[in-house]
């Protein structure tokens, strides 16, 4: 027994069974206590729930049905604005068509007058007719002058346009005056008039220039008439002979209420309102414009959309002159839809805008009848509550009684299986995983002793698992470990010392062996170097055993066979044929592996400084100058060694200068990244042998000492291979 540390309280000692029960009726009474807390308080909360709900599905009544109107709405207005904006361009389309009807009617009597002969009188201004309706007036420019010969043919002319005028009428009689306005300073319009003002001449009204302008059928925007004094619009439309000369224009009128009338019937709310747009976003008909007469001569101020300061307004305008339908919103104090189509015939468009107010307002009332009902809910969940609460309180004292009882009788059952398992467990605890623990319950505590069981068994197992595992891993390790010296032994340890050259190289595997290697050596007359940097796809034991194979082809087919009479020597054999002869063996022999290299390889001439290379899918080498001036990038000829037989390769040739430095590297080193996977790049490779260096040896030492840095610890993902050869000044 532990000895009692100086001025530590003693502790209160209970037994299992005394900590069980007391601990059962203090978790009885907390759970009672709780449990009538919870039962309290979810009704409180199933209340508030209720309430919630309600009013979650009278918003969410409300929303749909808002959503629902204003669906049926938006769909609504805009059939009604594609509906008025057809019917109301049949309307002025009508309109169009009789306005062509008396143009062409009037061109063939100009161009033929022959055929026509009428016996009506025709009447001027001064000779007023029995039905004024039914009868039209003929007049110069200026009024009341005598005409000259062409007027009179042209009044003439003109009288047998009446009959067509009287048809016109009756078919469409909502139409104003019907008239036609010749070049010559004659006039002719039903129905008859008395008088005009003194320098009026129709031939400077707006209608009459846009007709003569644009040489083609087309509507003016309201302007008064000379006559009443009415905002009126006008179709109108030039008229030719046979030479294209002008005869002049014809036109039907119509008042603007009458337009407003014709156009504008489609029925809609009484805070909705149509309009008519014209190409420049002026008003054209507004059930608010003014109708009141005024001096022929004014212009009629029209508000232009367009320029209306509400931004999202002006924006759905400009939909509209450009000839769009649809429908959007718009906000004016207010939401506001305005739907829109196009009238072809003027060029016109037609506006519908309906306040969404008024759209949601069944909505609205809906919402304020279900608020009241919900406020009557509200109070009877509130007397629900009192009710269930004095309950809880008698439930709770009867349930505290039964719960003692039953908490004294489960201690005493409960507490002889738990120290049969606290003896096991001590004794598993010290060692003996062969105790077995007793349990019989026929619940939990048997399935625990039963687990207790089952687990010393399984530590056996793996105690003498791991053993076997340890020992496995240690030979593998071993193993690993001799075919890494063996890679290395392959390596050449040293490099030849040649007058004018330097020669380095460095190597370090991402794991035990590697897919990387380069290999150097002099041909047997001295005077040629011929060395290898190579990298196998992948890394790992399979690699290695493939980059050792290449190396000994390299070997084999650069040496050749003395016997063979120098046929095979490198000195005969170009760098291209060895290749060659490497990659038809490689990929015929080993194809099962999968494996492919990149190499390059190259025959150093050591008195010129001639290089012949080749470079197969590798990185490309560099040379530097005595400056730290990249010189040179010996870039590829000919794919990866060993993926195909049957494939070409060619050499290249470069000179090495003095102070040239030829550095050649895998891509291990450009891809070394970083702790933010930010790779050391093959610019940042550049900039490290820019520098200039004193010896290849203090190069590579540069170079190794920028990838460390770059690094910072991180464990290298791919082999890494320099090979620096540099010619001394």
């Amino acid at each position: 027994m532990p000895r009692q540390q100086k001025n530590e309280l003693p502790r209160l000692r209970l037994s299992i069974k005394t900590k069980l029960l007391t601990t059962l009726l203090v978790l009885c009474i907390v759970l009672l206590l709780f449990s009538a807390y919870s039962t309290f308080n979810n009704m409180t909360i199933i209340g508030s729930f209720m309430l919630k709900k309600y009013t979650a599905l009278k918003d969410y009544a409300v929303d749909n049905s808002i959503h629902a109107l204003r669906r049926q709405a938006e769909a609504g207005l805009l059939r009604t604005a594609r509906d008025q904006a057809s019917l109301s361009n049949s309307y002025l389309e009508k309109v169009e068509a009789e306005t062509k009807i008396i143009a062409t009617y009037a061109e063939a009597i100009w161009k033929n007058p022959k055929p026509y002969r009428v016996q009506r009188h025709s009447f001027s201004m001064r000779e007023e007719p029995a039905d004024i309706q039914k009868t039209s007036v003929h007049y110069t420019i200026p009024l009341f002058k005598a005409p000259d010969e062409q007027q009179k043919r042209d009044i003439l002319l003109s009288r047998y346009l009446e009959e067509l005028f009287l048809a016109v009428r009756q078919d469409n009689p909502n139409l104003g005056s019907v008239f036609v306005v010749l070049e010559s300073g004659v006039g002719r319009v039903l129905p008859w008039v008395s008088d005009a003002p003194a320098d009026y001449d129709p031939r400077k009204r707006p209608w009459y220039k846009r007709a003569v302008s644009t040489g083609r059928l087309g509507w003016i925007a309201p302007y008064p008439d000379v006559t009443t004094g009415v905002p009126t619009v006008t179709c109108s439309q030039p008229i030719y002979d046979q030479r294209q000369k002008l005869i002049g224009v014809v036109g039907l009128d119509l008042t603007l209420g009458t337009l407003i009338e014709g156009v504008l019937t489609q029925h809609i709310e009484a805070d909705g309102c149509m309009f008519l747009l014209d190409t420049d976003g002026g008003i054209i008909a507004h059930p608010n414009i003014s109708l009141n007469s005024r001096h022929w001569g004014e212009n009629i101020e029209r508000e232009n959309f367009l320029q209306n300061r509400n931004d999202s307004f002006s924006g759905i305008v400009a939909k509209m002159v450009q000839g769009a339908s649809g429908i959007d919103i718009f906000n004016d104090g207010g939401d506001k839809y305005l739907a829109y189509a196009p009238l072809p015939a003027p060029n016109w468009s037609l506006g519908v805008i309906m306040p969404v107010a008024s759209i949601i307002k069944p909505a609205v009332s809906i919402e304020t009848q279900i608020n009241s009902e919900s406020r009557k809910t509200e109070q009877d969940i509130q007397n629900q509550r009192r009710e269930v609460r004095s309950l809880m309180i008698v439930i709770f004292a009867v349930m505290l009684a039964a719960v003692t009882g039953l908490a004294f009788l489960l201690s005493r059952r409960i507490t002889k299986p738990i120290l049969a398992l606290h003896e096991g467990v001590i004794t598993i605890g010290n060692g003996n995983l062969d105790h077995y623990i007793v349990v019989k319950t026929g619940d939990e505590l048997e399935s625990l002793a039963y687990a207790f069981n089952t687990m010393t068994g399984d530590i056996k197992r793996y105690i003498h698992n791991m053993r076997e595992t340890t020992a496995a891993k240690k030979k593998i390790e071993t193993e690993l470990e001799i075919c890494s010296q063996i890679q290395t032994s392959l390596l050449p340890k040293t490099f030849p010392e040649l007058p004018g050259w330097e020669i380095q190289a460095c190597f370090f595997p991402a794991r035990h062996v590697a897919g990387d290697f380069y290999d150097l050596f002099l041909q047997e007359d001295g005077g040629k170097l011929f060395f290898v940097i190579a990298d196998v796809c992948d890394k790992g034991v399979g690699p290695a055993m493939f980059a050792a194979i290449i190396r000994t082809l390299f070997r084999v087919f650069s040496i050749g066979d003395a016997s063979a009479g120098g046929e095979d020597n490198t000195c005969n054999l170009e760098m291209n044929v060895l290749i060659e002869k490497i990659n038809d063996y490689i990929a015929v022999n080993q194809e099962e592996t999968g494996y492919f290299a990149t190499v390059f390889a190259g025959v150093l001439e050591l008195s010129s400084g001639l290089l012949k290379y080749v470079n197969c899918g590798h990185n490309p080498p560099y040379i530097v100058d005595v400056s730290g001036n990249i010189r040179d990038s010996l870039r590829l000829t000919g794919p990866v060694l060993g993926a195909m037989a049957g494939m070409t390769y060619k050499f290249r040739e470069v000179v090495l200068a003095p102070g040239d430095t030829l550095f050649t590297y895998t891509d291990g080193l450009s891809e070394a990244h970083n702790i933010n996977k930010e790779l050391f790049s093959d610019e940042r490779v550049r900039q490290s042998i820019r520098q200039p260096a004193v010896s290849a040896k203090s190069l590579l030492e540069r170079i190794v000492q920028d990838v460390n840095e770059h690094m910072k610890g991180i464990e290298q993902f791919d082999d890494i291979t320099m090979l620096v050869i540099r010619r001394k000044t």
